[in-house]
């Protein structure tokens, strides 16, 4: 967080279903802090800050769009890695859903026994 390295490597994933908390890593005011690579553009500040106040719909949608030409084009961050996760599961286990923002679910699914021992026979 001083702003002496040049070059590091660094994993993120999402917290919420709101795409600008990503956008949190380009915010000006943000460095030192989610900005780890200090970028400072006021252009990028002002598309952040617009998008901040407006609801979801194609104002804000085009905003989004303007702000990742910016990330893109200015390249503070490299992004080199994005996961895949693959889910496989026997019928028998019940009320499992992959949680989106989590990994905990093991204390939300159960076991049909009954099923379990009629696939295995």
């Amino acid at each position: 967080r001083a702003g002496k390295l040049q070059i590091w490597a660094l994993g993120s994933s999402a917290a919420g279903t709101d795409g600008q908390s990503a956008l949190f890593r380009l915010h000006g005011v943000q460095a030192g802090g989610q900005n780890l690579a200090r970028f400072k553009l006021p252009a990028f500040d002002a598309l952040f800050d617009r998008m901040s106040v407006l609801p979801d719909g194609p104002e804000r949608e085009a905003l989004f769009l303007e702000a990742k030409k910016i990330a893109v084009a200015y390249m503070p961050y490299k992004p080199t890695v994005h996961r895949i996760s693959t889910d496989m599961w026997y019928p028998w286990l019940i009320g499992y859903r992959r949680p989106q923002f989590w990994s905990e679910w093991w204390h939300l699914v159960d076991v049909d026994v009954a099923m379990r021992e009629a696939a295995q026979r």
